[in-house]
């Protein structure tokens, strides 16, 4: 089934060229990694190459304690937060997925209440404009998402992005979801129950997030480790 997440929702077919330069080179290394409440963290550096040493290209700290997931930029700003939408275990033991893509949700962040809905992204192309064709033989066609997902309180407000509330979920004791319109063609388990709230373990978030941008500021995220210096190197 489609299962929802805060901050992916939707799909659309993207197209991906193939690389221009066999030359560069990349990857990730982690240099920090932690666990608190049931947070699951890693602080990663991505680094690149182009017929030159490595240099660091990205950093970035995740966590995931199995039913939310975030991630910390390199500025230290809350890139996405994510969450499955649980509802309750099976019998064994395994979560079971309570929302999915075109339920409309409610999100109640302590006591704050946000209608919760993908908004479709605008078309970037121009309608009346010709783009040239290309040769289908060096592109590769992929699904990316294309929806935005956005909250509001009110029918009299517009919606806005989820990440305008991110700061707010990082602080909350309490964040619950409900389902306010089902999608009539999923199949759902019947023990399920439209009416109810169900709570998000959000537990340690906020330690989470600060330990998180402790790493992303730390000399460690910038440093390339020896080892890869000197494969790429040779020194």
């Amino acid at each position: 089934m489609r299962s929802l997440h805060l901050c992916l929702v939707g799909f659309a077919i993207g197209v991906v060229a193939a690389p221009a330069n066999a030359g560069i080179e990349q990857g990730w290394f982690v240099f920090a990694e932690n666990q608190i409440e049931r947070f699951n963290l890693q602080a990663r550096t991505g680094w690149v190459a182009n017929d030159t040493p490595p240099t660091v290209n990205e950093v970035e700290c995740t966590g995931d304690n199995e039913s939310m997931m975030f991630t910390v930029n390199q500025a230290g700003g809350i890139q996405h937060i994510s969450n499955q939408f649980i509802a309750g275990l099976d019998s064994r033991g395994r979560p079971r997925r309570g929302a999915y893509l075109g339920d409309v949700l409610w999100l109640n962040v302590d006591g704050d209440r946000y209608e919760l809905r993908n908004i479709k992204t605008p078309d970037r192309r121009f309608t009346n404009f010709p783009y040239a064709p290309f040769d289908p033989g060096d592109q590769e066609i992929i699904l990316v998402w294309s929806g935005t997902t956005s909250v509001r309180q009110s029918e009299a407000e517009p919606f806005r992005p989820i990440s305008s509330i991110y700061e707010q979920i990082v602080k909350a004791k309490k964040i619950e979801w409900s389902m306010k319109v089902a999608d009539p063609n999923i199949e759902r388990d019947p023990d399920f129950s439209p009416g109810r709230r169900y709570r998000i373990d959000s537990s340690g978030l906020r330690s989470a997030v600060a330990w998180c941008r402790h790493q992303v500021a730390a000399p460690a995220a910038r440093m390339l480790p020896a080892d890869l210096l000197k494969k790429m190197t040779g020194s």
